[in-house]
């Protein structure tokens, strides 16, 4: 492999990794705002995260990787058992709305005895669903750990966190983003 084939490839993996994380960001956002409206239109009240407590996330986040640190080896089991706990929820609440709505436009389009028309477009048919390709793709990842289902994963517990972490406006996650402030050399 010369020197050109490494540049290509690191450029295409630059630009992937580019166009995957803005459209996993997007889609976070957008299932924010759906989020937000449905509480909304529920009438709920939800509390957003105010900048104090964004302040403490990182300090938090920090003192729980130095014990995990630390305390791996006894707690490792219980760690994999969590994440695929956590990644189950979250690969199922991301794939809920657009198999959902897969669902409803087939049903719109196809026109379907009644019968096969009240098993296909139950509500339960999408959250089944979603529950079947989310445990497949945790049982994937548990037994063969392939980057591809790592990826997934990580891409819906990302989305599901944006969705549904409450940030009141754009001064919170930037405080966030920049927390230590450079100060300028003399």
């Amino acid at each position: 492999m010369d020197d050109n084939d490494l540049f290509v490839a690191e450029a295409a993996s630059t630009l992937a990794m580019a166009v995957i994380s803005s459209w996993t960001v997007s889609y976070g956002a957008q299932r924010a705002l759906t989020t937000r409206a449905q509480l909304r239109a529920s009438g709920e009240t939800v509390d957003p995260i105010n900048e104090s407590s964004a302040m403490l996330l990182p300090v938090i986040s920090s003192g729980t990787l130095l014990v995990l640190y630390f305390l791996f080896t006894y707690i490792q089991n219980f760690l994999v058992l969590y994440m695929c706990v956590a990644s189950f929820g979250a690969t199922s609440l991301v794939l809920y709305e657009p198999l959902r709505g897969l669902q409803q436009g087939l049903q719109q389009r196809l026109r379907l005895p009644r019968a096969l028309e009240a098993c296909l477009c139950d509500v339960r048919g999408a959250g089944t669903a979603a529950s079947l390709i989310a445990a497949s793709v945790v049982a994937t990842w548990l037994l063969t750990s392939h980057w591809l289902a790592l990826d997934v994963l990580g891409v819906s517990v990302t989305i599901s966190v944006i969705a549904l972490v409450r940030l009141p406006s754009l001064k919170v996650p930037l405080s966030l983003a920049l927390i230590t402030k450079e100060s300028p050399s003399h």
